[in-house]
């Protein structure tokens, strides 16, 4: 992995925006379509294992951030950025592999991220977090047939 210097924290954010407008512009069709409340399969080559997620609903936030103690004021500020960066193409959810079975909060880019169905979640969940060959390509003919879909 090849590390980036930066000579000021402007330079350093002009960068990332660059990034994500790239990232943005090259988004599959596909990948338009993980909504929240939607599963997603996100490829991860350098650990290497596949990460499952699943894309929370504005509800499951809000009660995850109430259940954690968040008053009205944090509340509105968790659910502003979060929206902001759902328009920037950032998913928020929990994710899950064989490294971290029990799964963890966070947030991918849809550029990294395609979609997959709940029987399929729900097969690699039961499986360890992971899939069969034949599990796999059922997933990719799933993304395959949505790329297809005209009212995209």
């Amino acid at each position: 992995m090849m590390y980036k210097g930066f000579d000021s924290i402007d330079e350093a954010f002009a960068w990332m925006q660059e990034q994500e407008a790239k990232a943005n512009a090259d988004v599959h069709p596909a990948q338009k379509r993980i909504d929240r409340g939607t599963y997603a399969l996100r490829p991860a080559p350098e650990v290497p294992c596949l990460i499952f997620g699943y894309i929370l609903t504005e509800e499951e936030i809000r009660e995850g951030e109430v259940f954690a103690g968040a008053d009205e004021g944090e509340l509105a500020f968790t659910m502003d950025i979060l929206a902001s960066s759902y328009q920037r193409g950032y998913r928020y959810g929990r994710w899950y592999s064989v490294v971290v079975p029990e799964g963890e909060i966070g947030d991918a880019h849809i550029a990294n991220l395609w979609p997959l169905t709940k029987e399929v979640f729900d097969a690699a969940k039961e499986q360890g977090w992971q899939l069969t060959q034949d599990q796999y390509v059922s997933a990719l003919w799933h993304i395959v047939d949505m790329s297809k879909t005209e009212d995209i």
